[in-house]
């Protein structure tokens, strides 16, 4: 049997009548009544999220929990915010051999370092202390970039120190790094 899409042709005028006659009274649930009003108020991108919405609210309406199931769902939601303390054990805990992806130990120093929880916590504490806003042209938020003020790679010993990072936009971030490989290369 062959597949694919095939094209429907159109209906006519008359199938239309027949279907609209067979279909008339029988009467519509509520909850079809609410979706369809729901369907002519709102534009159509809206409407399949709204009834998929609609259908989970109803499917949960009344429903009864006992008290350990209520437990359980307060503390999985609860879970999801965990302590910097949290954060770190379990970064700890899926490192080296112990990752799922590991693949003997082949990623470079550096991006082991700049994905490691010290650089995100050093980076979270510079984008605080200059309160989201960029350090040359002063517009808060938008995409941010931790600058080192003295290199990765030349200062080792300055990597963390939060006293070595400023909080650039994206496009003076660039600019940056574009004058310090002009002064390099045209001294």
């Amino acid at each position: 049997m062959p597949t694919g899409i095939y094209k429907r042709k159109p209906l006519s005028e008359e199938t239309k009548k027949k279907i609209g006659d067979k279909k008339r009274g029988i009467p519509l649930s509520q909850q079809n009544k609410n979706a369809l009003s729901i369907a002519h108020k709102t534009p159509s991108t809206l409407k399949v999220s709204l009834l998929n919405i609609s259908k989970a609210i109803q499917k949960n309406k009344g429903r009864k929990y006992d008290d350990k199931h209520r437990a359980n769902l307060s503390a999985a939601a609860f879970k999801r915010y965990q302590s910097s303390e949290e954060r770190r054990k379990t970064s700890e805990r899926q490192r080296g051999k112990r990752a799922p992806n590991w693949q003997g130990g082949k990623t470079p120093i550096n991006k082991r370092l700049r994905n490691s929880y010290m650089f995100r916590l050093w980076r979270e504490s510079v984008f605080c202390r200059d309160s989201w806003t960029c350090q040359r042209c002063f517009v808060r938020g938008g995409e941010l970039h931790p600058h080192h003020i003295k290199y990765f790679f030349e200062y080792p010993e300055l990597r963390f120190e939060l006293s070595n990072g400023i909080t650039l936009c994206s496009s003076c971030h660039q600019g940056e790094h574009k004058n310090k490989f002009m002064e390099v290369k045209y001294g």
